[in-house]
């Protein structure tokens, strides 16, 4: 039915359109409406879990164009999020990026941990019989030299203890400030010493 979004509470599952496009985790991804869960109310709107994707959205009132109440479910205790990417760091910006949502919804990371993708063995047999022709050469040089997307898997808590949004947005930020630094190191863009340097001094900083 019509609401307002005054009227929603954490647990109501509403429709929602929205006056302009709001980015997602992943910047090139934008969302014009959503059907999803409340999981918190702000002083400036809703924090929403979409029910198609899983991305958790910060909604401000004043950009939300239409309403629609549903139904009313249980928040859960715990949410699983994955983020594919070409790098450990990629995928942690993009977690940076939603851990803001969800943590002004009460959830912190647990535990988290990456995966690099693997080509899979057709793949490699197929790239070996195209060897014949040198267009089948370079795709098996490129696969022995490029590594597919990875995933980033994330568990997130809901805590007992009130929203810490801004200290969880920090230590998320020197997770993925630590993570492109060893990135730099194993590249050999940076020495030993300039690593260990660096990494004190972010620290320190944070």
């Amino acid at each position: 039915m019509d609401a307002s979004v005054d009227e929603f509470t954490p647990g109501d599952v509403v429709s929602l359109g929205f006056r302009e496009p709001i980015p997602g985790p992943n910047p090139a991804v934008h969302y014009t409406s959503l059907q999803g869960h409340v999981l918190a109310r702000t002083p400036h709107g809703l924090v929403v879990s979409d029910l198609d994707s899983g991305v958790t959205l910060v909604v401000p009132s004043g950009n939300v164009a239409a309403a629609w109440s549903h139904e009313r479910r249980a928040l859960p205790e715990t949410i699983v999020r994955t983020y594919r990417a070409n790098s450990q760091p990629e995928a942690a910006s993009a977690l940076r990026r939603e851990a803001h949502a969800l943590g002004l919804a009460g959830y912190e990371p647990t535990t988290q941990s990456w995966a690099q993708g693997q080509w899979r063995g057709d793949q490699f047999l197929v790239a070996l019989a195209l060897c014949v022709i040198f267009v089948g050469l370079l795709i098996f040089l490129y696969m022995l030299v490029v590594k597919p997307p990875g995933t980033l898997s994330v568990i997130f808590a809901r805590s007992n203890s009130p929203p810490r949004a801004q200290e969880l947005t920090i230590d998320l930020a020197l997770k993925d400030r630590l993570a492109e630094l060893a990135a730099a190191r194993g590249a050999g863009l940076i020495t030993e010493e300039e690593y260990l340097l660096k990494r004190a001094q972010l620290i320190e900083r944070f």
